[in-house]
């Protein structure tokens, strides 16, 4: 079975409020849950996205260089392009 870390990440207040931290760890362990892996460990960050500097990450990838996991699951936010109008 394969052993995932969640991660969840906001930048902004207005992410915060469309895509909750415990929103993308729901939809998160419907992932894991979908193609049977296990959930090891869940992260939260609600901190700019500019940097990896994030501590929620760093535990993530401290525990994935301890073989404590096999890989991070992230929930994106849906991206929308923007068209202009002609």
């Amino acid at each position: 079975m394969k052993r995932l870390i969640l991660s969840a990440h906001v930048s902004t207040k207005e992410q915060a409020k469309l895509y909750s931290l415990d929103y993308q760890l729901e939809k998160g362990r419907a992932y894991a849950a979908s193609i049977g892996a296990e959930v090891v460990a869940e992260f939260k960050d609600d901190m700019t996205g500019t940097t990896l500097q994030r501590e929620g990450l760093q535990e993530a990838l401290r525990m994935l260089e301890a073989n404590q996991a096999d890989g991070i699951a992230k929930w994106a936010v849906p991206v929308v392009p923007v068209v202009p109008s002609l």
